[in-house]
């Protein structure tokens, strides 16, 4: 890959990584009815138990701290200051967006600079399996419906009356496994059509 071709790379990867965030943003905000109007670090106050954990156990401090939210999204009710939902990133779920990201912008580099070899099939698949991966590992908390943050398929099920739908993560590996199978799909196609170029 030249150098041009890198650079376009990263930034449309950088592009698709930002999407990531508005299109969450969007959905939840249009399901709830309720815009965001606050936004949290929640794992900042996790510092003082990692330090604590950190000198017996360091590798689970790390998986510990690895596993709260970085960044939240709320909508903060202003009279009862309690957050009636947050849509949260933790470190695994952001590192997945960014390897979504860094696929997806390669398929569409690609697609934009070999456009006569490549079909549009590509691209389509290659939307489907990062919106299914990346759903697959995305949190949120609804006042309503859960006390902490809880994969958005179960949140959504429980606001369409679904109540006494099981929890179980079963539902959230076949989204990903489906998400990865068709974006693996549209990267191997891509690949393929390049090395025949």
């Amino acid at each position: 890959m030249q150098k041009s071709t890198t650079h376009y790379w990263l930034l449309v990867s950088a592009l698709v990584f930002i999407i990531h965030f508005g299109v969450g943003l969007l959905l939840v905000m249009l399901l709830n009815g309720n815009i965001v109007n606050y936004v949290l670090t929640p794992i900042f106050q996790y510092i003082g138990i990692f330090k604590l954990i950190w000198p017996e156990q360091p590798l689970g401090a790390l998986q510990f701290l690895s596993t709260k939210s970085i960044l939240a999204f709320a909508h903060q009710d202003p009279r009862s200051g309690l957050n009636l939902w947050t849509l949260e990133y933790d470190t695994i779920t952001l590192l997945i967006f960014a390897t979504l990201s860094f696929s997806y912008g390669w398929i569409l580099i690609k697609y934009f600079t070999l456009k006569p070899q490549m079909k549009p099939v590509f691209i389509i698949f290659g939307i489907i399996g990062t919106l299914l991966s990346a759903f697959s590992v995305s949190y949120m908390t609804d006042i309503e419906h859960c006390s902490g943050a809880t994969w958005v398929g179960f949140v959504a099920l429980y606001g369409m009356g679904f109540d006494e739908f099981e929890l179980s993560p079963i539902y959230q590996w076949i989204c990903a496994v489906i998400g990865i199978t068709v974006l693996g799909a549209s990267l191997i196609a891509t690949k393929r059509v390049t090395t025949n170029v």
